[in-house]
């Protein structure tokens, strides 16, 4: 858990982006294992081990924590023990799995005395459609502006408390990647791998650590390995991703299994190459698409392109506050968590390779220190 202090600086934050859009109120709702998602457990500390809905109302005041009540009331005592919140609501009984979440927010803003006033909401597209409407509806007296964008904005500079947590996060991806190159046989099951992997770092000290990856034709994610093996000549495209105190750490590396051949070599050459170049030019002031050009210049060089994005913001979720790829003019600032990963396709496969990196005040800092090889 972060300071009380570090949640206080997050809260203002947002209320300062409150004032400046003239909100009486901010409702923000969230699921945790989603790309943006997070933000409930970055203003208050709690959060579920299953993608179970939560809502806050942050007023000028106070603010509500407002979640499902969970079998015998278990996630509404949890929230208690270890939110960081004014209230804690979910013990009003509704249809919604057991509670009147929408009920909650509604009494919440009366009891305030804001009605009538400008609510601003964000993550409302989260919702099942059922759920939106009762809030629409119950919401009907307030003006409500369902996207302000404003934790996209306070989440995108880390804090130093938050650098510390990030690093961390950045050696457990390296040690689930390090493991990983090594468990690399001819022979071996692609699955058992990616568990020594994830274990190896779940082991000192990872919240959850799942993979991104293919061998040969075969192409995982998450938890679906499937009981292929390696082949000898088999390129392996792999992104291992480690979780510490809420924050991702995120590696990706590509090699091939026994010899490589001219085209797999040059690819992952390339890709390299694609990367130290975007990775040289990152400094205050460059936009993510700038940062995006630099690879594709070296890719297009190489005879091949980028597929899709090349990177993005790194954070609570992964993929946030902003993607390296044609038209993101996003500028980088100093205490801006990145991830770029040039990757191309060869066959019916890729190759990838990046690291994450802090953007500092005069250039940036590449937090991963994983191994960079060709072949195992």
């Amino acid at each position: 858990m972060f300071s009380k202090q570090e949640y206080g600086n997050r809260l203002a934050k947002v209320r300062l982006e409150m004032e400046s859009r003239g909100l009486g109120a901010y409702v923000l709702f969230d699921y945790e294992f989603i790309q943006g998602g997070g933000s409930i457990r970055y203003l208050t500390n709690y959060f579920l081990p299953m993608p179970f809905m939560t809502a806050l109302v942050i007023m000028p005041e106070s603010t509500m924590l407002t979640l499902i009540p969970g079998m015998r009331n278990s996630e509404r005592k949890l929230a208690q023990r270890i939110a960081v919140a004014d209230q804690i609501g979910g013990d009003t009984p509704g249809a919604i799995m057991g509670a009147d979440m929408v009920g909650d927010i509604k009494r919440t803003l009366l009891k305030a005395n804001l009605a009538g006033k400008k609510v601003g909401v964000d993550g409302l597209y989260l919702v099942q459609d059922i759920f939106a409407k009762m809030f629409r509806d119950a919401l009907s007296d307030f003006e409500v502006v369902e996207w302000t964008g404003i934790m996209e904005k306070v989440r995108m500079v880390k804090s130093a408390e938050e650098i510390t947590v990030i690093r961390e996060a950045a050696r457990l991806a390296d040690v689930a990647m390090n493991t990983f190159i090594k468990a690399v046989k001819v022979g071996k099951r692609l699955d058992h791998s990616i568990s020594e992997a994830a274990l190896a770092a779940n082991a000192q000290g990872s919240e959850s650590t799942y993979a991104f990856m293919a061998a040969g034709d075969d192409w995982t994610w998450g938890i679906n390995h499937g009981s292929q093996v390696y082949k000898k000549g088999d390129i392996v495209c792999a992104e291992f991703n480690s979780r510490s105190e809420g924050y991702y750490g995120q590696v990706c590396r590509s090699f091939v299994v026994g010899k490589a051949s001219p085209e797999q070599r040059k690819a992952c050459e390339s890709v390299r190459e694609a990367y130290s170049e975007m990775a040289s030019i990152v400094k205050p002031g460059v936009a993510a698409s700038e940062i995006y050009e630099a690879g594709q210049k070296v890719l297009k060089k190489a005879g091949t392109e980028q597929v899709y994005r090349a990177g993005h913001g790194m954070g609570c979720s992964i993929g946030e506050g902003c993607s390296f790829m044609s038209g993101d003019k996003t500028e980088m600032k100093p205490g801006y968590y990145i991830m770029l990963h040039p990757i191309i396709p060869l066959g019916e496969n890729m190759v990838i390779s990046g690291n994450s990196l802090l953007v500092t005040e005069t250039g940036c800092e590449e937090l991963n220190k994983a191994n960079f090889v060709l072949e195992v």
